[in-house]
């Protein structure tokens, strides 16, 4: 109960505790309790996570506020509770202007510009390469996978699957990146 009752619980502090401004995501994706039992109730419960979030700050808010609620629920119900978090939570994926103008260059010549999406509205996905970004200039692109009912699901779906026949288009834009980088 104490485990239903904080993944509830966990949900509110979007809605009550960020500005609705501010962009931001908190997700159970992983419940473990007990050993299969039907008729034992669990010693203990696990619960794995993500959040998310545009901004560092509203990151930090989001972490404060989930170790709050857990132990508050926690103890609610007799138990208690031991957050952790593996990072800092992911920053946000933000592209360097004139890297992601190269790659939209690159790509537009080699898909037309009606293929060529630009600047498409912020996604709350975790990206490991937004680590890279905070350090170097660069951009992150996304390679259409396909539409219509086929491989349309996004990455980290469960229903995702990979669109093979994209992978010469996908080379051929790598090629003709390095191509332009390396006549600069």
């Amino acid at each position: 109960l104490a485990s239903a009752q904080l993944i509830t619980a966990l949900q509110s502090i979007v809605a009550r505790n960020i500005n609705p401004v501010d962009s931001a995501v908190i997700s159970v994706t992983d419940l473990h309790a007990g050993q299969g039992a039907f008729n034992v109730i669990p010693e203990s419960v696990r619960m794995l996570g993500t959040l998310r979030s545009l901004s560092q700050t509203v990151r930090d808010q989001l972490m404060q506020r989930i170790r709050q609620v857990a132990e508050n629920t926690a103890a609610a119900f007799g138990a208690q509770a031991s957050v952790s978090f593996k990072t800092g939570g992911y920053p946000a994926t933000v592209n360097h202007v004139a890297q992601a103008t190269l790659c939209h260059e690159v790509v537009t010549a080699l898909v037309g510009a009606d293929r060529a999406h630009w600047n498409p509205p912020p996604s709350m996905g975790a990206e490991d390469f937004a680590f890279f970004l905070q350090q170097r200039p660069g951009a992150y692109i996304w390679i259409g996978n396909g539409g219509n009912g086929q491989h349309c699901h996004a990455l980290h779906n469960p229903h995702y699957d990979f669109n093979d026949t994209i992978l010469p288009l996908g080379a051929s834009y790598w090629v003709a990146l390095a191509q332009r980088l390396c006549r600069a």
